[in-house]
């Protein structure tokens, strides 16, 4: 009796983790448009060409404006809102296994680069570095038309 409960207390814990994980993929985190997309893809490519690592992961694309309001410091007229930015966690770029500076100036680098090559991808490379806890190891990029950089 104590071996069932405890299987359906697993079965019931396992189902509302998976539900959980899709509600989070399928409407948090949904994809940005395809130009955005195709910035990173270059971005990733033009890094492994040069040997360095993509250890990083998107954690926010196009936003819904009430989902928007919920993400502390959102722009009112983010570009998140119409699928053109993509806010990525970055844990190493340079193969030290440590986010660094270090790691700033090479993806700063190699996106400016991908802009210059695709005009149509121009725009913001920012930074949360300023800021402590998780929000430093994330990046912001977006293809807004012209080129803005910051550092939050």
């Amino acid at each position: 009796m104590i071996y069932k409960n405890r299987m359906r207390k697993s079965i019931i814990f396992l189902f509302f983790t998976v539900l959980a994980i899709f509600i989070v993929r399928f409407i948090f985190l949904l994809p940005p448009d395809l130009k955005t997309q195709q910035k990173l893809n270059l971005i990733k490519a033009e890094l492994t060409k040069e040997g360095y690592h993509n250890r990083w992961f998107v954690i926010s694309g196009l936003r819904n404006s009430w989902y928007n309001k919920l993400v502390p410091n959102s722009a009112k007229k983010s570009y998140h809102l119409r699928g053109k930015a993509v806010d990525i966690f970055v844990f190493d770029v340079d193969g030290d296994w440590r986010f660094t500076n270090k790691d700033i100036q090479i993806l700063r680098s190699v996106n400016k680069r991908v802009e210059t090559s695709h005009p149509d991808l121009v725009g913001a490379f920012g930074t949360y570095t300023k800021k402590s806890g998780l929000t430093k190891y994330m990046v912001h990029l977006d293809t807004r038309g012209y080129s803005v950089q910051y550092n939050y």
